[in-house]
């Protein structure tokens, strides 16, 4: 299995996306080390929902890259089937309010507007400014994707297997 992300507190979350530990609502380690594809370059990507504020953020510092959005442009993200704001509501270390947590951890996804989100996701990573990375992340999501389908949820965190086939399709893509 390859490492597990790096464990943080509210303190440590709070600290790091400059906000008040007391107003988050939910907050996980992020991208490559989430998923389980992070090398030793890669950044540490935070993702932080706070009770209250007008616009997503994101601040970028040194190897640290983090995201903070309100609970109600998070939650309309997760309604609509923004995959990076589901992977932040299932990621299984994500730590939570203690007044938020039964709602969030009860929330199933995956009607046709949230596959509709996904499906065109993965149809840009694949067509546009293409990379390998994007082409990694198109295969990713595309698991997701297939998750929500059969469990109306996701599981961000790549097993082993789910890892190796990004990998793999992202490489068949690259020679297509």
């Amino acid at each position: 299995m390859y490492p597990a992300p790096p464990a943080l507190s509210k303190r440590d979350f709070a600290e790091l996306a400059h906000v008040d530990a007391s107003d988050i609502v939910l907050a996980t380690v992020h991208g490559s080390h989430l998923y389980g594809l992070a090398h030793p370059g890669s950044d540490l990507d935070l993702y932080v929902v706070v009770r209250e504020q007008a616009h997503p953020t994101q601040q970028i510092t040194d190897s640290t890259d983090v995201t903070v959005i309100g609970l109600k442009g998070f939650l309309g993200q997760a309604t609509k089937g923004v995959p990076q704001s589901l992977e932040a509501l299932y990621s299984p270390v994500a730590i939570y309010s203690a007044a938020w947590e039964p709602f969030l951890r009860s929330w199933v996804s995956g009607g046709p507007q949230v596959l509709h989100t996904f499906d065109r996701t993965i149809t840009a990573f694949r067509k546009v400014r293409v990379t390998p990375k994007r082409l990694v992340h198109a295969e990713r999501i595309a698991i997701e994707r297939e998750q929500l389908v059969r469990y109306r949820r996701l599981f961000p965190r790549l097993s082993n297997a789910e890892r190796e086939r990004a990998l793999s399709r992202a490489a068949q893509q690259q020679h297509v």
